[in-house]
């Protein structure tokens, strides 16, 4: 089986470093390089960059630049909330194949023409969700099976951390 490439748009303390740890452990695909806009600032540049050190790969400033690289199968895109549809909406123009962080734009307005530019290219696309988790799965299995009695409303809280 082929591995498929992965170009990381987004770097450190964003979502990336589990999604690339994912993509990086699994025999199907591998990193190619880390990407973003040319015009962010220097701190989540210094990010990027240091994602693209931890994997070995390439950073690149641009990201039409790096969509055109060789071997670029997937996207898994986690700019942030701001620039995400504007980003999202050229790799789908790309023909690439879509993993995409949450939100997937900062409005519903945005959101539509990622779903737009989406089903025009008729990319393949995924959200990231929890559906898969271990958590998730024994809570679903848990509501499923009654031994909650007649449910009217669920509360949940998820905690999680991406550095200072």
């Amino acid at each position: 089986m082929k591995s498929l490439g992965v170009l990381c748009i987004g770097g450190l303390q964003t979502h990336q470093e589990n999604h690339a740890a994912g993509f990086n452990a699994d025999e199907r695909s591998h990193i190619v390089a880390v990407a973003d806009e040319v015009d962010i600032d220097d701190r989540r540049r210094a990010l990027n960059i240091s994602m693209a050190e931890q994997y070995g790969v390439p950073y690149i400033e641009g990201i039409e630049k790096a969509l055109a690289l060789p071997g670029i199968d997937i996207v898994s895109m986690c700019a942030d909330v701001e620039r995400r549809h504007r980003v999202a909406v050229a790799c789908a123009a790309a023909g690439k194949i879509l993993y995409l962080d949450k939100p997937l734009a900062a409005n519903a307005g945005l959101a539509s023409e990622v779903l737009l530019a989406i089903t025009e290219s008729k990319v393949t696309s995924q959200m990231y969700s929890f559906v898969h988790t271990p958590w998730a799965k024994a809570a679903k299995q848990c509501v499923e099976s009654g031994r909650l009695g007649k449910l009217l409303a669920i509360h949940t809280d998820i905690l999680f951390a991406k550095g200072p």
